[in-house]
């Protein structure tokens, strides 16, 4: 990710439009004349930051989530229970994609558009985790000592929390890479200057028997970042 960030944008050299692979050149040009490489580099840079905010962003939703079912006891967690069931109702693709569209383009927009879309799976998990909490001894010794809810939401639930969150977060990025490459594919850039993998698979997708590696490339690229990130998913 560092080395995206830090590499330049692919400059435009029209009279390059099309080159083939070569040693300057190792991945061809686009039909623009930008280097290929480059754009690789920068668009799963690009890839990667969308799908690693947007776990963030879905894990922190399910974590204030998981604080509004402790506080309000019994209430909380039967309306949110409905409410995760209800979201859960929608494929969490086809919700990415409306609310996606209904934002527009922009990395703000598909942060919290997969962001939102994948709460409820994250959130349906530690409404589960949080009835466990609550049979813990140590908690329950806690509650009928008196202490207050703050004290063992802070005490005795945020610590087993941590494991879980992280579990949460890793165990769908390799998914979450996928959702943000499907929405770049149907048009949504994450960014104005920097053409996403999906995205570069959809531009270039009819060229694929005229210059098939601007087409394959990207795809090639795609599948290579997800085996480098499904280890993560196994190690937590």
């Amino acid at each position: 990710m560092l080395i995206g960030f830090l590499l330049p944008t692919p400059e435009i050299h029209v009279d390059k439009a099309y080159c083939s692979i070569s040693w300057q050149d190792w991945l061809g040009c686009s039909p623009l004349g930008e280097n290929m490489l480059l754009m690789v580099i920068k668009g799963t840079w690009i890839t990667l930051v969308s799908a690693f905010l947007s776990r963030l962003l879905s894990v922190f939703l399910s974590f204030l989530g998981l604080a509004f079912a402790h506080f309000t006891s019994v209430f909380g967690n039967i309306s949110e229970k409905a409410i995760v069931e209800s979201f859960m109702s929608i494929p969490s693709l086809l919700l990415a994609m409306a609310l996606g569209f209904s934002f527009g383009s922009g990395l703000f927009s598909i942060v919290l558009a997969i962001g939102i879309s994948e709460w409820a799976f994250n959130q349906r998990w530690l409404l589960t985790r949080l009835q466990e909490y609550y049979a813990l001894p140590y908690y329950q010794f806690a509650q009928d000592a008196g202490a207050s809810k703050f004290h063992l939401f802070s005490w005795h639930i945020v610590p087993e929390l941590n494991k879980d969150l992280i579990f949460l977060f890793f165990v769908h990025f390799p998914g979450t890479v996928l959702t943000v490459a499907a929405l770049e594919f149907l048009g949504l850039r994450t960014s104005t200057e920097i053409l996403g993998l999906g995205y570069m698979v959809s531009a270039y997708k009819d060229y694929i028997f005229l210059v098939p590696h601007l087409a394959i490339v990207p795809i090639i690229s795609i599948t290579l970042l997800l085996i480098t990130v499904i280890p993560l998913k196994r190690k937590t």
